[in-house]
């Protein structure tokens, strides 16, 4: 094989690979109705395309583009955002969902949750930023592509919980802030202010989940 074909061959398996997630999320929420094979399977699936294209983007990269300064003025508005949703989970639900009766039915209720936060947290930011900033997210400063991809496949799980207008705004605000976090990554050469921003919001997401299913 030639080395044009070798590149279209490329460009063509990286672009299924960006898209993974989506069938996964679907399969795992709506006909496995299980959200913990719904997350090992999309860690999984994150997990092999980075092992197998991690010369575009090695893993090193996580712990380059250290800041402080930065990197606390990107970690705080991200840490408020499970005190914004639970202020607002009252007019951004849908009325006839129960959130922990779905949950429920999802596999996530009592005791498990002991098991979901931590691993949730500990091991999603890494994967995604891996994934999501690292080995797709491009080096031009305007929107990209993989930032409307990242917040995208975040609407399946959004519209089982929350009216069409507040899922609307949450995906304005991903693509938002997975932009900003691929500039950040830009500016400094590494995804460690990325990761740790992403940190805070997931371990603020899943506390406000969590008392909201209570």
């Amino acid at each position: 094989m030639g080395p044009g074909k070798y590149l279209i061959f490329n460009k063509i398996f990286k672009s299924l690979y960006i898209i993974l997630p989506y069938p996964v999320i679907y399969v795992g929420l709506y006909q496995l109705n299980n959200v913990w094979l719904t997350m090992m399977i999309y860690h999984l699936v994150i997990l092999f395309v980075v092992m197998t294209q991690s010369g575009n983007y090695p893993s090193k990269k996580l712990s380059h583009g250290i800041n402080y300064p930065v990197a606390i003025i990107a970690i705080i508005p991200a840490a408020l955002n499970g005190v914004l949703i639970t202020y607002l989970w009252p007019i951004m639900k849908l009325e006839h969902i129960l959130p922990a009766q779905k949950l429920q039915e999802l596999g996530l209720y009592g005791s498990l949750w002991i098991l979901f936060i931590p691993y949730y947290v500990l091991v999603t930011p890494w994967l995604e930023e891996l994934f999501w900033r690292g080995i797709f997210g491009s080096n031009k400063k305007t929107p990209d592509v993989s930032d409307i991809l990242f917040a995208g496949y975040h609407i399946p799980v959004l519209i089982l919980f929350i009216k069409p207008f507040w899922t609307i705004v949450i995906f304005a605000i991903l693509t938002l802030t997975a932009w900003m976090w691929r500039l950040i990554k830009i500016k400094f050469n590494g995804l460690f202010i990325p990761l740790l921003s992403h940190f805070a919001a997931d371990i603020s997401t899943v506390i406000a989940l969590y008392k909201i299913s209570l």
